[in-house]
Formats: C-alpha cells, structure tokens, sequence
C-alpha cells in the first residue's frame, strides 16, 4: 500500500484491539482500586465518628453523673480505700458503666470501632473499673454466661495492647489505684472530660 509515494505497512487492526483492550482493562483495575481506597477510607471516617459519639456521651451530662455516683459510692474516704463490694448488690451505677463496656465492646466486634483507638481513648477507665468490677461480672455470668461476653472481649483485647505497648504496666491496677482512679472521677465535670495519659499502677494518678 503506498500513500503520497511512500510505502505503508497496512494497520493490524487485531493488535490495535488488543491494546485498546488492555488500556481499557486497566483503567478498569484502576478506578476499581481507587474506589477501594474511597471505601476503605470512608470506613476509617465512620469509625472516627463513632469514637467520636461514644467520647462524647461518655464525657456528657448523663455519664458524668453516673461515673460521680459511682465514685462516691465505692470510696471510704475515711480509710482512704475502697468500700467492700457486694457482688449480689452492687451500686446501680456500676451497671451503668459494665453497660457501657459492652456497648463498646459490641461496636468494636463489629468493626464500628477501631480497637487500638478504643484503647487509647478509654483504657484509662476500662482498667480500674472492670478490675473492681469483676466479682460482679464473675456472679453476673454464673447465672447467665452471655453477660458482658462483649465486655470482657473488650478488654481482653485491650489488656492485649497494653502489654505488647506497655509491658502490662496498668492493666491490673491494685486497690490503692483504683481508689484513686475514683477519687479523680469525683471531679469531674460535663464537658471537660480528664487528660487520658498514662498512669501509675500503684499510684493512680495521671
């Protein structure tokens, strides 16, 4: 075939359709990754909404209150120690916050949460109040084993973390710890929830 005089090789249509094919296949793998990486960052969005939402329902009007309550209750500020718990008759608010474990738990089983965030925003409190807890917890799942199964997982799960990061140092606080993680929790107010640090395991304080 001659064009203008000049020799042409006639077109190979059929490798011409081979790389159209291909450009389009992976402009396809393309937009399929990136919309990969919209859905997964779209995910790590929500869980940070829902961090959100639990912070502030657990530093909120209700939960402030409870977690007062609850402090007041378990202190024997005479003796400067903890009040003997009975696990049959516990204070009301401390159903509250095991209720609240669970529901982070939940949300956490179930990917709503980011585990390792959890950690960082709430280990803090889960400590201290599920060691304190647990003769609760223990009578609670003798009657009925599904009790706080999310719970415990929780912070399981936690204790995990803390002792890959931390070598354990908080996560089996003593009783001189808990009660003053209690005595902290007296303090504080809607709102202005405490600076989540690191704390001493025999001290308690922040």
């Amino acid at each position: 075939m001659k064009y203008g005089g000049i020799a042409m090789k006639p077109v190979n249509w059929s490798a011409v359709s081979a790389i159209a094919h291909t450009v389009v296949a992976l402009a396809a793998v393309g937009a399929f990754i990136f919309a990969g990486v919209q859905i997964q960052d779209l995910r790590e969005e929500a869980k940070i909404q829902h961090l959100m939402e639990q912070v502030n329902t657990f530093d909120g009007p209700r939960y402030t209150e409870i977690r007062k309550s609850l402090a007041i209750q378990r202190m024997d500020t005479k003796q400067e120690r903890l009040q003997k718990l009975d696990p049959d008759n516990p204070p009301t608010a401390l159903y509250d916050e095991l209720n609240f474990c669970e529901d982070l738990g939940l949300l956490s089983r179930h990917g709503s949460l980011n585990l390792h965030d959890v950690y960082d925003e709430f280990a803090y409190w889960l400590f201290p109040i599920y060691t304190d807890a647990r003769p609760v917890i223990d009578a609670s799942r003798k009657e009925s084993p599904s009790v706080y199964v999310n719970c415990v997982w929780l912070v399981d799960n936690i204790r995990a973390i803390e002792i890959k990061e931390e070598a354990g140092a908080d996560d089996h606080p003593n009783e001189a710890a808990i009660y003053q993680f209690y005595a902290g929790e007296v303090d504080i107010q809607p709102g202005k929830p405490l600076q989540k640090g690191r704390h001493s395991a025999k001290s308690g304080t922040q």
